[in-house]
Protein backbone atom coordinates (compact mmCIF):
# COMPACT_ATOMS: atom_id res chain seq x y z
CA UNK A 1 0.00 0.00 0.00
CA UNK A 2 2.76 2.41 0.86
CA UNK A 3 4.35 1.55 -2.77
CA UNK A 4 0.52 3.46 -4.18
CA UNK A 5 0.56 6.26 -2.18
CA UNK A 6 4.23 6.82 -3.21
CA UNK A 7 3.16 6.73 -7.15
CA UNK A 8 -0.04 8.62 -6.57
CA UNK A 9 1.92 11.43 -4.74
CA UNK A 10 4.46 11.44 -7.55
CA UNK A 11 1.92 11.62 -10.53
CA UNK A 12 -0.02 14.73 -9.03
CA UNK A 13 3.41 16.03 -8.09
CA UNK A 14 4.31 15.57 -12.30
CA UNK A 15 1.36 16.94 -12.95
CA UNK A 16 1.03 20.24 -10.89
CA UNK A 17 4.76 20.69 -12.35
CA UNK A 18 3.62 20.42 -15.98
CA UNK A 19 0.65 22.59 -15.35
CA UNK A 20 2.30 24.83 -14.01
CA UNK A 21 5.19 25.07 -16.83
CA UNK A 22 2.27 25.19 -19.36
CA UNK A 23 0.53 28.17 -17.48
CA UNK A 24 4.09 30.27 -16.92
CA UNK A 25 4.67 29.61 -20.54
CA UNK A 26 1.25 30.45 -22.45
CA UNK A 27 1.20 33.74 -19.31
CA UNK A 28 4.77 34.33 -20.49
CA UNK A 29 3.70 34.75 -24.34
CA UNK A 30 0.46 36.96 -23.87
CA UNK A 31 2.53 39.41 -21.66
CA UNK A 32 5.22 39.73 -24.64
CA UNK A 33 1.96 40.51 -27.32
CA UNK A 34 0.78 42.97 -24.86
CA UNK A 35 3.95 45.32 -25.12
CA UNK A 36 4.39 44.60 -28.61
CA UNK A 37 1.12 46.16 -29.22
CA UNK A 38 1.79 48.86 -26.67
CA UNK A 39 4.94 49.36 -27.82
CA UNK A 40 3.97 49.76 -31.20
CA UNK A 41 3.42 53.70 -33.10
CA UNK A 42 0.75 54.84 -34.73
CA UNK A 43 -0.82 53.21 -37.98
CA UNK A 44 0.53 54.12 -41.16
CA UNK A 45 -3.04 55.00 -43.00
CA UNK A 46 -1.47 54.36 -46.29
CA UNK A 47 -1.74 50.36 -45.57
CA UNK A 48 -5.27 50.22 -45.18
CA UNK A 49 -6.22 53.11 -47.58
CA UNK A 50 -7.34 50.49 -50.34
CA UNK A 51 -10.04 48.66 -48.01
CA UNK A 52 -13.44 48.60 -48.71
CA UNK A 53 -16.61 47.78 -46.72
CA UNK A 54 -18.03 44.64 -47.41
CA UNK A 55 -21.06 42.18 -46.60
CA UNK A 56 -19.49 38.83 -45.95
CA UNK A 57 -23.24 37.13 -44.68
CA UNK A 58 -24.81 35.92 -43.81
CA UNK A 59 -27.27 37.78 -46.02
CA UNK A 60 -30.49 36.35 -44.42
CA UNK A 61 -30.99 36.60 -40.99
CA UNK A 62 -31.16 33.10 -39.98
CA UNK A 63 -34.97 31.33 -38.93
CA UNK A 64 -36.11 35.09 -37.89
CA UNK A 65 -40.16 34.31 -38.37
CA UNK A 66 -40.77 38.34 -37.48
CA UNK A 67 -39.28 41.64 -36.53
CA UNK A 68 -40.84 44.83 -35.48
CA UNK A 69 -39.53 48.23 -33.81
CA UNK A 70 -41.65 50.03 -30.99
CA UNK A 71 -43.24 53.23 -32.11
CA UNK A 72 -41.80 56.41 -30.06
CA UNK A 73 -38.74 54.06 -29.09
CA UNK A 74 -35.51 54.11 -30.65
CA UNK A 75 -33.46 51.33 -30.27
CA UNK A 76 -36.30 48.82 -29.04
CA UNK A 77 -36.87 46.00 -31.26
CA UNK A 78 -38.45 42.81 -30.77
CA UNK A 79 -37.68 39.98 -33.01
CA UNK A 80 -39.81 36.33 -33.08
CA UNK A 81 -37.59 32.96 -33.65
CA UNK A 82 -39.67 29.66 -34.28
CA UNK A 83 -37.56 27.51 -31.64
CA UNK A 84 -36.42 30.51 -29.37
CA UNK A 85 -38.96 32.58 -28.46
CA UNK A 86 -39.41 36.54 -28.88
CA UNK A 87 -36.05 38.33 -27.97
CA UNK A 88 -36.24 42.00 -26.89
CA UNK A 89 -33.38 45.06 -27.54
CA UNK A 90 -33.14 48.16 -26.31
CA UNK A 91 -29.97 48.97 -28.09
CA UNK A 92 -30.44 48.69 -31.46
CA UNK A 93 -28.91 45.51 -31.45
Amino acid sequence: MPALKNSTTLVRARAISIATLAFALIAGDVGAQASATRNSGPIDPHLYAGITWRNLGPFRGGRIAAVTGAIGQPGVFYAGLPAAGVWKTTSAG
